[in-house]
C-alpha cells in the first residue's frame, strides 16, 4: 500500500515537469537589452531622427526614408535645408529676399527661385492715373465718392471684400502751387458725403500762398529754356512720394517756405531742409518729402529734361537744314529719308527716321496753330458753335444711354460699345480731317529701324 501511494505522487511530478518544459519551448526568446545609446539616443537622433550610420550605405538610407517608427524623412529634410541655407545666406540674394522698393518700407518676402509659389496675399496696391480723358471725376467730391463706390462693387467680383480706397489728387488752381485736393489718409469708400453739409475730407485751398504767384513768374523768367520748374505746397503731417526719371538731369529741390525732411528711399537717409535750402536728388530713384513745419510747406523742383533737350536740338538742326536748302546755300543732295523736309508731302511714304517723323508732326502743329490764329470772325464763330453742339450732343446721348440702362437693363457689350463710340464723336473741321488722314498714311518705323 505504501509503495502504491508513493508511486502516484512521482508520476504527478513527472507530468508537471513535462508541461513546464513544453511551455518554456513555446514561449518567445527574450530580446537582448538595448544599448544605452539606443535608449537615450545620440544628438543626431534626438535632433534629426537618424544617426550617421544610417547614411553609410544606399540601402540603409532607403530604409531610413521608409522607417515608420519616427519622422526620419522630416529630419533629413531639416538637415538638408539647413545646410542649403548655410550656403545660401552669404549670397547677395538668397532663396528669398526683402523688397522695399514699392512697399513703403514694409518687409515683404519674395521668392524669385520658386516660380510655382503663389504670390503673397495682396493687402494694398497703387493705381496711378497720369493722363485721363477728363478731369471732372477727380475734381468733384461727389464724383470721386461715386467712383470709389463703383470700384468697391467691381472688386467684389475678384474676391476682394471690404476694400479701402484712397486718393491722392494734386491740382494747380489759377496758377497756384500744386496742392492736394483730398486727404490721402481717408478711406473714400467709408467716408461721409452729403450735399447738405461740408465734406470734411476735402483739403482747403491754400489762399494764404496766393501772393507767391508773382514770385513764380519771376523765377520762371530767370531760368533758361532747358530748365523746367514745378511748384509744390503740402500740408503738415503729410508727405509726397516722388520718382525722378532717368531722363531728368540735374534735378534739385529748393524750399521756399516752411521746413521739410527729404528721405532718399534707397539709401534710407533723411535730410532736413529749411527755407532757402536746396539739395540734389538722384535720378532713377524714389524719394519722399515730409512736411515737418507747423504750417504748410512750399518748395519747388528744378530739373532739365535731357531727352527733350536733345530732341529739340536735333529738330532745330533739321529746321536749319531745310532753310539752307530753300535759300540755296546747301548744295549737297539730301538723302532720301530727308526729302519730306523739302516737299512736305508724306503720303504713302515710309518715314524710317523717327526724328524726321517728329519734325513733320511738329511742323503741322505749328501750321495748324498759325491757321487758327489767322482765322476770320466767321470761321471762329463756326468752330465755336460746332464744338458746343458736339458737346451738348454727347451729354444728351450719354444721359439717354444711362437712363435706358437703368430702366430696361444693359444691352450686349458690342451694342453698348457702338453707342458710346457714336456719342463720343468729336467735331473736326475739314483741315483737321485732312491732316489726320495724312498722319494715318505715314508708315511708322519698325522697331528694327530704330
Amino acid at each position: 500500500m505504501e509503495r502504491g501511494r508513493g508511486a502516484a505522487p512521482l508520476k504527478a511530478e513527472a507530468s508537471q515537469l513535462r508541461q513546464r518544459k513544453s511551455h518554456k519551448a513555446s514561449a518567445p526568446a527574450p530580446q537582448p537589452k538595448p544599448q544605452a545609446r539606443q535608449e537615450k539616443g545620440g544628438f543626431m537622433r534626438r535632433v534629426f531622427g537618424f544617426d550617421w550610420s544610417d547614411l553609410s550605405s544606399w540601402q540603409r538610407f532607403v530604409s531610413l526614408m521608409n522607417r515608420p517608427t519616427d519622422p526620419a524623412g522630416l529630419g533629413v529634410f531639416r538637415f538638408l535645408f539647413g545646410l542649403l541655407m548655410v550656403l545660401d545666406i552669404p549670397q547677395e540674394r538668397g532663396l528669398s529676399y526683402l523688397d522695399h522698393k514699392y512697399l513703403d518700407g514694409l518687409d515683404v518676402c519674395r521668392f524669385p527661385l520658386f516660380n510655382s509659389l503663389k504670390p503673397l496675399p495682396l493687402d494694398w496696391m497703387y493705381l496711378t492715373y497720369v493722363f485721363t480723358q477728363t478731369r471732372r471725376w477727380k475734381d468733384h467730391a461727389d464724383m470721386l465718392k461715386q467712383y470709389a463706390t463703383c470700384l468697391q462693387g467691381l472688386l467684389g467680383a475678384y474676391n476682394i471684400s471690404e476694400p479701402e480706397i484712397y486718393f491722392d489728387v494734386w491740382v494747380s488752381i489759377n496758377d497756384r502751387f500744386q496742392q492736394r485736393l483730398y486727404d490721402p489718409t481717408v478711406d473714400i469708400v467709408k467716408a461721409d458725403w452729403s450735399p447738405f453739409h461740408k465734406t470734411p475730407w476735402v483739403k482747403p485751398l491754400l489762399v494764404d500762398l496766393s501772393p507767391w504767384r508773382a514770385k513764380f513768374q519771376e523765377i520762371e523768367d530767370s531760368l533758361d529754356n532747358q530748365t523746367d520748374v514745378v511748384f509744390i505746397a503740402d500740408f503738415p503731417g503729410l508727405h509726397l512720394e516722388n520718382f525722378v526719371s532717368e531722363d531728368l538731369g540735374n534735378t534739385s529741390i529748393q524750399v521756399l517756405q516752411g521746413e521739410v525732411s527729404v528721405e532718399i528711399v534707397k539709401d534710407a537717409k533723411n535730410f532736413t531742409l529749411q527755407s532757402g535750402d536746396h539739395m540734389q536728388l538722384p535720378a532713377g530713384e524714389y524719394h519722399k518729402v515730409y512736411t515737418v513745419s507747423p504750417g504748410p510747406s512750399c518748395y519747388m523742383y528744378l530739373y532739365v529734361n535731357t531727352t527733350a533737350m536733345t530732341l529739340e536740338q536735333n529738330l532745330t538742326r533739321l529746321q536749319e537744314l531745310k532753310e539752307k536748302v530753300e535759300n540755296g546755300s546747301e548744295t549737297s543732295p539730301l538723302p532720301p529719308e530727308l526729302q519730306p523736309l523739302i516737299t512736305g508731302h508724306v503720303e504713302d511714304l515710309n518715314v524710317s527716321d523717327p526724328l524726321v517723323l517728329a519734325y513733320l508732326r511738329r511742323q503741322r502743329r505749328i501750321e495748324e496753330a498759325e491757321r487758327r490764329r489767322n482765322a476770320t470772325v466767321v470761321e471762329r464763330f463756326q468752330r465755336f458753335f460746332n464744338k458746343k453742339y458736339y458737346l451738348l450732343r454727347r451729354s444728351f446721348l450719354m444721359t439717354t444711354i444711362s437712363l435706358r440702362n437703368l430702366i430696361i437693363g444693359k444691352p450686349p457689350l458690342e451694342q453698348l460699345a457702338a453707342e458710346v463710340a457714336f456719342a463720343n464723336i468729336k467735331y473736326e473741321d475739314p483741315r483737321q480731317q485732312e491732316v489726320k488722314q495724312q498722319d494715318q498714311s505715314i508708315k511708322e518705323p519698325e522697331h528694327t529701324d530704330l
